[in-house]
């Protein structure tokens, strides 16, 4: 992970880093007047992201929900506590979304609701499903849920400001800026590129930036969102945030504010 570290006025140490994670980049910058603590933060970023990533990622054979993707029907799969809690999480963000942010969207079982056919045993932090072919992608969720657990470690080192930028499309920050401003970005909306502060709040955006780029997936048409169409959002966390602006990007617009209300988030425009 590549480093650059600066001294600042008052005593204060700035530290920059940037690597690659979930098949996307990663930069954060934090800054404090204890240049242990710091160090130690960056440690731990690290190793949460490689053990995230070794959760998380599907397509890694020897990550955890790879394996529980080759299949837990009517078999029950002891799971590590962060990913039962994960998981439990897509539930309730499936919910709380009416339905339009689903992690068990690329499943080959074909039915509008599957999470009605998953089953959690809490005592035993396992999982069981009574159809087959369900699958969980985690996808750009999970880069949000790592973008909160940073935050996490900054705090608990008494670290007061830091910005994570987490693949251009989960973002969050905390205090402000090296030289006491906002943290300020420049942030895509339907119409126009606006700045905006996100002191203390995180920021998502999700769609298409391009005509020819169909990545999202509808989950009650099960087709791919179409033409450019891109949503960002302000949010208290980075994962509500990622939850946010991808199911604001397939719901209609009469369904909006009660999933805005559930998540505690507003729209950018």
């Amino acid at each position: 992970m590549p480093i650059i570290e600066k001294d600042l006025d008052n005593n204060n140490n700035l530290i920059y880093c940037w690597d690659e994670s979930m098949h996307s980049r990663i930069d954060y910058i934090i800054y404090g007047d204890n240049k242990d603590n710091l160090n130690e933060a960056v440690t731990e970023i690290s190793h949460t992201l490689t053990y995230l990533e070794n959760i998380g990622n599907r397509f890694n054979l020897k990550s955890e929900v790879f394996r529980l993707n080759q299949g837990f029907c009517n078999t029950p799969i002891k799971l590590s506590d962060t990913l039962f809690d994960i998981l439990k999480q897509g539930k309730d963000n499936f919910q709380k979304s009416l339905g339009y942010f689903d992690i068990t969207i690329q499943s080959h079982a074909n039915i509008n609701n599957r999470w009605e056919h998953i089953f959690f045993d809490e005592d035993n932090k396992s999982i069981v499903s009574d159809i087959e072919n369900i699958s969980f992608d985690l996808g750009g969720w999970l880069k949000g849920f790592a973008v909160d657990k940073i935050i996490d470690i900054i705090d608990d080192k008494n670290i007061s400001n830091g910005f994570i930028d987490f693949g251009h499309s989960s973002i969050r920050a905390i205090g402000r800026n090296y030289d006491n401003s906002d943290w300020v970005i420049a942030c895509k909306t339907a119409t126009a590129i606006k700045n905006v502060a996100i002191n203390n709040f995180a920021l998502s955006t999700s769609g298409n930036e391009t005509i020819d780029r169909e990545h999202i997936i509808n989950p009650f048409s099960g087709e791919y969102l179409k033409g450019i169409n891109v949503i960002s959002v302000k949010s208290p966390t980075a994962a509500k945030g990622e939850v946010l602006s991808t199911a604001l990007c397939c719901s209609p617009k009469e369904k909006w504010n009660n999933i805005l209300d559930a998540f505690e988030g507003e729209i950018i425009d």
